[in-house]
């Protein structure tokens, strides 16, 4: 009798060890795939789609190929994550380290009032009352209030956001390509009491014309050891690097041949270095050629908010080759000749 007992009870529980063991499998089977297409669907206009998810107590989690498709609106979002941590880890740790690993891509159109269709993507009025009260209760659970300081999201101490391929893309009307950034690889690390290093490059392409470009910034000991966010103190070394890239800016069509543009400082609250060795071409003109050596001896309060004061902007710049034509516009009817 008694070892009848022990052989049912040893089974039972090797059943249910089982049971535990498989219940993420028997969860990515439909059930909780059905649920997160049913949440998408009723806040975005056209069809949701979730190609596979995959959980796993001892990691990774993951989501691949979630399709957002507008057919009418001309926008379709597809993107695939991966969280490294598992349900077990989660569970007992909650979300505090969190290391995820996105690819994906956008298409949106260009409407004729230089609008873009993304912008309608979401069902009118459908995450308006959501995302105020994420951002209330982020606020609270710091202790805080709305106006509280910013930092890292509720109740994560680090931060691991890698980018392992995404593109964008801006298409007119007649599906032609207006604008992309193809290809975008980099990450975005940060954690409470530390610093925060971001890194992204990507090919680029403006009206036919190709280019890449490349970012790197590290602020120094941005984050306070409760996760606001600092400026009195924290130091800043900022790189980006442009070839062939196209853009237009106040109204202007503009293309940088080569640019370089680096930002230092020791304290943000303090001076900032800027440099810049820029050759690029306005309106089609021919190139020419920014060289910038400038100090700005404050440009943010320790708080955060701009103290911009042209008086404390001094350095050297010089500028050859600059047509003057395309920029009559932003002095005509005033006092500048």
């Amino acid at each position: 009798m008694l070892r009848t007992v022990l052989v049912v009870g040893a089974s039972t529980l090797a059943v249910l060890v089982l049971l535990v063991a498989l219940l993420p499998t028997f969860v990515s089977m439909g059930f909780l795939r059905g649920t997160v297409v049913s949440a998408v669907a009723g806040r975005v206009n056209g069809t949701v789609s979730v190609g596979e998810l995959s959980l796993g107590w001892s990691g990774p989690i993951g989501v691949r190929d979630v399709v957002i498709d507008d057919t009418a609106g001309g926008t379709r979002v597809a993107a695939s994550a991966t969280i490294e941590q598992g349900l077990w880890t989660l569970l007992m740790s909650g979300v505090s380290e969190l290391d995820v690993r996105v690819s994906g891509s956008v298409r949106t159109r260009r409407e004729a009032d230089g609008s873009l269709s993304i912008s309608k993507l979401a069902k009118d009025e459908a995450g308006a009352a959501a995302t105020a009260a994420a951002a209330a209760s982020a606020a609270e659970s710091r202790g805080g209030s709305a106006g509280a300081a910013p930092g890292l999201p509720a109740g994560i101490r680090s931060l691991r956001l890698a980018l392992e391929g995404f593109s964008v893309g801006v298409l007119d009307p007649d599906g032609s390509v207006f604008a992309a950034a193809r290809g975008a690889t980099g990450e975005v690390r940060a954690a409470a009491g530390g610093d925060a290093v971001v890194a992204l490059k990507a090919d680029t392409e403006y009206l036919g014309q190709k280019g890449s470009f490349d970012l790197s910034a590290t602020f120094g000991g941005l984050f306070a050891a409760d996760g606001t966010r600092r400026i009195e103190g924290t130091s800043a070394n900022v790189s980006v690097r442009a070839s062939d890239v196209g853009f237009t800016a106040g109204g202007l069509s503009m293309r940088i041949g080569q640019g370089t543009v680096t930002v230092t400082s020791a304290n943000l609250a303090g001076p900032i270095a800027v440099k810049a060795d820029v050759r690029a071409a306005i309106e089609g003109a021919s190139p020419a050629s920014v060289q910038a050596d400038v100090a700005i001896d404050r440009l943010f309060m320790p708080d955060g908010s701009m103290a911009l004061d042209l008086a404390a902007i001094h350095g050297r710049v010089v500028a050859t080759g600059v047509p003057t034509a395309p920029l009559e516009r932003f002095v005509r009817e005033t006092g500048v000749e």
